[in-house]
């Protein structure tokens, strides 16, 4: 929000405008100018406006005139992936914001799970542009809550050990091709949320970032099945007869596992927390390898991405 003023000559003048308690000002001014007030608070409606004449001589008159709140137009781009094992459900996807005392209405929309062979399988891929600070366009800084509700026909069972909410702020269109969603998903695992809640209602909430032309909101339901699967190593005297047919069963609860990254290029992956059994997501360096415990096969969001994942011993050390 712009003040703008305009001073006589011969004379010294302060200008102080209070918005939401938080005072700004000209400092001492002799010539014509302009003040800019961040509004970024949505339920404060008014503001303050202080002028002193310091320095003058005679009558003076100033000009103060105030601007109408110029807020920033964004496009909410609502992502939701499924797994073709599910088409055919249903659930609803909301979200909804908060700042302060004031709460946005909910933005509710059903979606019906799609069936395919393409990866991702986006079942839903919306986008809606206004003005931020009103209706469902979140401002700067308020709490952003992504919902999954299942009422009415609903019949999908949200697992929150499995599913993902995620979101990403940014300048860049990411358009419903399989290649921008992968690369979408991949940009936002940074942001990953997991679910907390109960049926029927689960959410994930973040605070909303300060610049992006774009909003991405990401249901992620897709499935994450794990399976242990044998392994040997030939240059460590193992053999193929000892994966095929000499595989040892691990009755941990946790296993050892090393996770390499031989490529260029950071990689985003999952394990499980032993102590919890939580979700953890984590990145791991180009060119670095780590040990980790883990209740599940450590797994890359991406599966192309050249993860290798090696089992050590049943246990952690």
């Amino acid at each position: 929000m712009d003040i703008d003023y305009v001073v006589p000559v011969g004379g010294s003048f302060r200008i102080t405008a209070t918005f939401d308690g938080v005072p700004l000002t000209t400092g001492i001014v002799n010539t014509s100018g302009t003040l800019t007030v961040p509004k970024n608070v949505v339920g404060v409606t008014e503001i303050s406006v202080l002028v002193e004449a310091l320095v003058f001589t005679g009558t003076k008159t100033i000009d103060v005139t105030t601007s109408c709140v110029d807020a920033e137009e964004i496009t909410i781009v609502e992502v939701c992936v499924t797994s073709d094992s599910d088409a055919g459900k249903f659930i609803h996807n909301e979200y909804r914001w908060t700042d302060g005392v004031f709460v946005s209405p909910i933005h509710s929309e059903q979606v019906t799970f799609a069936s395919g062979t393409t990866t991702p399988l986006v079942s839903r891929y919306n986008a809606i542009t206004g003005l931020q600070g009103g209706g469902v366009i979140p401002a700067d800084s308020a709490t952003v809550s992504i919902i999954s509700n299942k009422f009415g026909i609903d019949n999908y069972d949200v697992d929150p050990t499995s599913a993902l909410f995620s979101y990403l702020r940014t300048n860049t269109l990411y358009n419903n091709t399989p290649s921008e969603i992968k690369t979408l998903l991949a940009a936002a695992s940074v942001n990953n949320i997991t679910p907390t809640g109960s049926t029927p209602t689960f959410q994930g909430d973040f605070t909303m970032p300060a610049a992006g032309q774009y909003l991405y909101l990401i249901w992620d339901y897709r499935e994450r099945v794990n399976k242990q699967l044998c392994y040997s190593n030939p240059g460590a005297g193992g053999s193929a007869q000892d994966a095929c047919c000499n595989c040892i069963s691990c009755s941990e609860t946790c296993t050892y596992y090393d996770v390499d990254n031989p490529t260029a290029s950071p990689i985003t992956y999952l394990y499980a927390d032993c102590a919890s059994g939580a979700t953890v997501t984590a990145i791991i360096a180009a060119g670095v390898n780590t040990p980790i415990c883990s209740r599940i096969e450590p797994f890359p969001l991406d599966k192309a991405s050249g993860l290798v994942v090696t089992w050590l011993q049943c246990g952690c050390p």
